[in-house]
Order: structure tokens, then C-alpha cells, then sequence
């Protein structure tokens, strides 16, 4: 055990799983949400008000792909698959 215990990619492993779990209170919602930008969280209110890409982006004065790119982080950064779970999230855990 001694020999693994100073092996680099043991220690590598080890401290990615104590990191893990030391993590665990950063999944909350509200962390998440304070992980997104002051625009991602823009494009998140205008999509909780049922907004299409095209008019966030207009509203925003950005174009259609910059608003598909913002949506790609919120997804990432919120870990969610899509819209609706971003806006739940949002708005079970936030008053816009």
C-alpha cells in the first residue's frame, strides 16, 4: 500500500475523489447559478419569459449564435440538458 500511496496517478485519483465530495455544497442551485455570467443570466431571465433565440438576440442587440452559445454554458454550468430544466432551475431557486 505504501508503494500506491506515492504513485503519482494514485495521487492524482485519490485527490480527484476527495475533491469530489468535498464539492458536494457546490451543486447547490444557488452556486450554480452564481457561476453564470451577468449575460448568461440575462439570456436565462429572457428565457424564462419564453423567449426564442431570435428575440433574446434582439432584445440583447447580439446575434442568434452568440444567444445559442450563451445557452450552451448555462446548460454546462448548470449541468441541465435544455431550456426548460435551466428556467426551473432558475426559477425555483431565484425571484427574478
Amino acid at each position: 500500500m505504501l508503494k500506491r500511496a506515492k504513485d503519482p496517478s494514485f495521487q492524482r485519483y485519490t485527490n480527484t475523489l476527495f475533491s469530489a465530495f468535498q464539492n458536494e455544497d457546490d451543486a447547490s442551485p444557488q452556486h450554480l447559478l452564481s457561476r453564470l455570467t451577468r449575460q448568461e443570466m440575462n439570456v436565462l431571465k429572457l428565457l424564462s419569459q419564453g423567449l426564442a433565440n431570435k428575440e433574446i438576440a434582439e432584445t440583447l442587440n447580439t446575434s442568434t449564435e452568440t444567444v445559442k452559445r450563451h445557452c450552451k454554458n448555462i446548460y454546462k454550468k448548470l449541468a441541465v440538458s435544455g431550456r426548460n430544466e435551466a428556467v426551473s432551475l432558475m426559477s425555483d431557486h431565484l425571484t427574478i
